[in-house]
């Protein structure tokens, strides 16, 4: 059974979620802003990632690594439910190679650092649910 946020529809996806940021009302207003900032990082080194991997097509020699590239933005194409892109955990999994291909070319640095900016979003969540865990065994 294939999951109903593969099915393609005439969405834009992760650009609709860019333009359409989740609203974290159960935050604080600070927590709220911090966490939308984030979010926006994410999605802007998602899409500056897949953009870069286009760009790199004509330069990459290796045949597998092309088709890699080509696969990964299809896939990013694809993904059209803004419910995918609602969470960083979403879809930080499936488009990691994607952000580990351009890291093998020409420009390492600018490929880690759209890396990073997904990164950062996904480890704000950790640090939620770290603390979280911390409370529930302090018994708070």
């Amino acid at each position: 059974m294939v999951p109903s946020w593969v099915i393609p529809h005439l969405n834009l996806g992760i650009l609709q979620r860019a333009l359409e940021p989740i609203s974290y009302s159960q935050l604080t207003p600070l927590v709220s802003k911090i966490a939308r900032v984030l979010d926006e990082l994410a999605l802007a080194g998602t899409m500056a990632t897949a953009v870069i991997a286009m760009v790199r097509l004509r330069s990459v020699r290796p045949a597998a690594q092309k088709v890699s590239l080509v696969l990964y933005v299809l896939l990013l194409v694809a993904m059209t439910r803004m419910g995918f892109w609602s969470s960083a955990y979403s879809f930080s999994r499936p488009f990691g190679p994607l952000f580990v291909l351009p890291m093998a070319g020409d420009r390492p640095r600018t490929a880690l650092m759209l890396a990073l900016l997904v990164d950062l979003r996904v480890l704000a969540e950790f640090q939620s649910q770290a603390l979280h865990v911390v409370q529930w065994l302090a018994g708070g």
